[in-house]
């Protein structure tokens, strides 16, 4: 049902630019928090530089936000939510989310740009939780049946929910949908059941599965318009990046002096952004251009730097640590 929220006021307020630049020459980095935020969590952010995200206020309860491109920032929960996370928004600016009801059961939502928010369950789901958001307004995500099994969704903007799995799979988990509605995800099936596995589904319902040379653990974080996929795998209990090309050909990175790479999201150009830990377990955010480039950056005072999203121009977002381990929002604009 869709409705407007009546119990969670949504405020405007404004941040202001603290930091001036990363590590890399030509670099804005902007901070910036919710008012009355005790740790804020940025996870995507769209072509007009519209950011959503989490932030956890003074009795660590978690409430989604949207923050607009010239500073303001809308703050919203779901009506009787214990907790709320906004983890996904479209190029309408329209967020994707999950939240926690009062027995702490997960359900997902959608928010519209006018603020109404719609509440969404998978019927016979313990758990729903979103992933995505496309511009069509489809969301890609995954939930748990009453024996604990996940299953993949897909939510047309109507309403109609489409539950789905790999074939085999004892666990299915969508993470990314594009415009054209392919998802992207993990799943882990009979023959492995601790190991997981890259899959791409396209729009019909056709399921490809892939894994990089040498995977123990494939995750397939984020898919672009033309189809590339961008991820981790591991091997051994090393995190390595990838992209796989819409033609299936893979290739992995990891930035100069990383223990662990997390790529996390893909543009339109083939840019990629995400996280690595160096050799002290400092975490630092990278962008890969399509050509292999990659480039480091952190904002001033960092004691942890973590890039969740990218839009078309190449603008990203993520939270970094202070000194005192609370957690800020940025956006980059290179």
């Amino acid at each position: 049902m869709r409705f407007r929220n009546p119990f969670a006021l949504t405020l405007w307020v404004s941040c202001c630019p603290i930091l001036p630049a990363g590590s890399a020459i030509g670099q804005t980095i902007t901070s910036f928090d919710p008012a009355g935020s005790l740790g804020t969590y940025p996870y995507a952010i769209e072509s007009s530089d519209v950011v959503a995200g989490t932030y956890y206020d003074s009795k660590h309860v978690s409430h989604g936000f949207l923050r607009r491109s010239g500073g303001a920032i809308a703050r919203f929960s779901v009506a009787g939510a214990t907790a709320t996370v906004a983890n996904a928004i479209n190029d309408n600016a329209v967020i994707a989310g999950r939240f926690a009801d009062a027995k702490g059961v997960l359900h997902g939502f959608v928010r519209a740009t006018d603020g109404s928010i719609t509440t969404f369950s998978e019927r016979g789901s313990t758990s729903t939780a979103t992933s995505d958001i496309n511009i069509g307004r489809v969301i890609a995500g995954y939930y748990t049946d009453s024996s604990g099994t996940s299953h993949g969704f897909v939510r047309a903007s109507g309403g109609r929910m489409t539950s789905f799995d790999v074939s085999g799979a004892t666990g299915t988990w969508p993470f990314a949908i594009n415009d054209s509605g392919t998802i992207v995800g993990s799943y882990t099936d009979i023959n492995s059941p601790r190991a997981a596995h890259g899959f791409l589904r396209s729009k019909e319902g056709s399921i490809d599965s892939f894994d990089p040379s040498g995977s123990a653990n494939t995750y397939a974080y984020a898919i672009d318009g033309g189809g590339d996929v961008a991820g981790i795998y591991y091997v051994g209990t090393e995190a390595h990046g990838f992209v796989r090309t819409a033609g299936g050909s893979i290739t992995s990175f990891d930035p100069t002096g990383s223990i662990a790479t997390y790529a996390e999201s893909i543009n339109v150009n083939g840019t990629i952004t995400g996280y690595y830990y160096d050799s002290s377990h400092v975490a630092h955010g990278f962008y890969r251009a399509a050509d292999g480039t990659i480039t480091v950056f952190d904002p001033v005072g960092s004691a942890g730097t973590f890039a969740y999203g990218i839009d078309a121009d190449g603008d990203i977002t993520g939270n970094w640590m202070d000194s005192s381990h609370q957690s800020h929002g940025f956006v980059l604009v290179p």
